[in-house]
Order: structure tokens, then sequence, then C-alpha cells
């Protein structure tokens, strides 16, 4: 496997983003430093060619303001956790709520 790092962009505190690229065969996939969003997988097609099988953004502007959150890595659970409870080992944990009564995605601050 082959990795390959490139800048991605600048935030406007200054921080650089990098772009990491990792070749395996006919499989090349790209992660960015920013939230560790999904920013290209390539695969072999059954034409014989390659597609990008992502949806995502050329440049890192796109994912500064990614609404529809494409490529982003899910944080610690994805879906709801209804009630934003849950028992463990006979102990019941509660969790922020940021979907109603509910807790979604990660919670009031996910990993995206």
């Amino acid at each position: 496997m082959k990795v390959r790092r490139k800048t991605f962009g600048v935030l406007s505190s200054g921080k650089k983003v990098y772009l990491y690229t990792l070749t395996a065969g006919d499989l090349r996939f790209c992660i960015s430093s920013f939230g560790a969003a999904w920013t290209s997988l390539v695969i072999p097609s059954r034409k014989g060619g390659k597609d990008d099988v992502l949806l995502g953004y050329s440049g890192l502007d796109g994912y500064l303001s990614n609404s529809p959150f494409l490529g982003v890595t899910v944080g610690r659970y994805a879906n709801r956790i209804g009630g934003a409870s849950f028992p463990l080992k006979g102990k019941k944990y509660h969790l922020d709520t940021n979907d109603g009564g509910n807790t979604l995605h990660g919670g009031r601050r996910g990993f995206d």
C-alpha cells in the first residue's frame, strides 16, 4: 500500500488541512485531516475502467459548509438513541439530547 499526503487547503486559523491518498492495486481512497472526511473511493468498474463511488467536493471549501455531511466519518454511533439514555450492566446512562428527546449521531458535538 502506498500513502501520499498533500495540502488540501488552509483553515481561517492558518492551520493546514491535508489530504491522504491510500493506494493498493486498483483501489484508491482519499481522506482529509479535516474531520476524517472521505473525499474519494476509486474502485474498478464492471466495464474495465475505474469509478469514484463517493459523493463529495473537489476542495476543502465544500467540506467547511458541508450541510449534507458528505463523506463524514460517523462518530461513536449512528442513528438515534431513544430517550437519550441506555442501560449497561445494570446502570442507566444519560446522554445529551439533540433530536427532540433523543440523541442523534453522536450527540450535541459529533465527529463531523
